[in-house]
């Protein structure tokens, strides 16, 4: 879909624009309404994986400077494609095709490029999904990984096979992406895995200031520029996010809270069973 930012703005069958994309009067209210507070929560799956480079940092060569330059340079990447696509959105494809269609991208790209060209870009973005996935699934399940080489009660999730890959974790979180599947709606999913994945940013997000005050003296190889500014910020955006949530799909936020909580006690439940350094 990246490729498709300029080609939809200037070689669109579509060249009126349907919306003006400059500020007007009454868009602040509408940034503070619950219902923008809501789309967000979909527009934070653009940024899933923004963290990831975190994952993997125990296996880069120099990852005091290579994990803070792929958080910055991949976070401000996909901002200015997400935004660059949207305008295309918003300029050239009618609005009340966007309105009134769940999938916005594969509609705005058939109103753009006509129904041939809707098709090729249909594909492009199952693509991008697909790469997605096998991308986000390789960086989960070094975590997973990760736990069992510091929880024995958890040494299978360190298995490896004959090529080196952790095998376990990768079964493991196949299983229970498939779980999640299976339980729910598709709609339903997605809003408890991003109130999972919100409630769950905002308590590491937060960790840092609390480390920040109770071990002020703790060597920290990473540092967060103009701190306390960013992480301040990050906790405001995503309690606005969740507080709507909590409103509208109390359901999913619930579930989301119980899954963390699990995680938790089989947390206290492993600490005294950590492996040796």
């Amino acid at each position: 879909m990246t490729g498709a930012v300029l080609p939809a703005h200037w070689i669109g069958t579509n060249n009126a624009p349907s919306v003006t994309l400059l500020p007007k009067s009454g868009d602040w209210d509408l940034i503070l309404s619950g219902g923008f507070a809501t789309s967000l929560i979909y527009v934070m799956y653009a940024y899933t994986g923004w963290n990831g480079a975190a994952y993997v940092a125990g296996e880069l060569r120099n990852p005091k400077r290579t994990v803070p330059l792929s958080l910055l340079g991949g976070t401000a990447l996909v901002m200015l494609l997400y935004i660059g696509l949207n305008a295309a959105f918003l300029a050239r494809a009618p609005w009340e095709t966007l309105r009134s269609e769940p999938e916005v991208a594969l509609a705005a790209a058939r109103a753009i490029f006509g129904e041939r060209g809707g098709a090729w870009m249909g594909g492009l973005i199952a693509c991008g999904l697909l790469s997605m996935l096998l991308g986000l699934s390789w960086a989960g399940s070094r975590v997973n990984h990760r736990m069992g080489q510091d929880l024995p009660r958890f040494a299978f999730l360190a298995r490896e096979n004959r090529h080196g890959a952790p095998a376990s974790a990768v079964l493991l979180q196949g299983a229970l992406a498939l779980l999640m599947l299976l339980s729910g709606t598709f709609d339903a999913v997605l809003n408890y895995v991003e109130a999972l994945l919100l409630a769950s940013s905002l308590l590491a997000v937060l960790a840092v200031v609390w480390l920040r005050w109770r071990q002020p003296d703790a060597p920290r190889p990473f540092k967060v520029p103009l701190y306390p500014l960013p992480p301040l910020l990050f906790a405001a955006a995503t309690l606005y996010m969740l507080v709507f949530l909590a409103q509208s799909r109390p359901v999913e936020l619930l579930w989301g809270c119980v899954t963390l909580a699990i995680g938790v006690a089989l947390y206290h439940a492993s600490r005294g069973h950590r492996a040796p350094a």
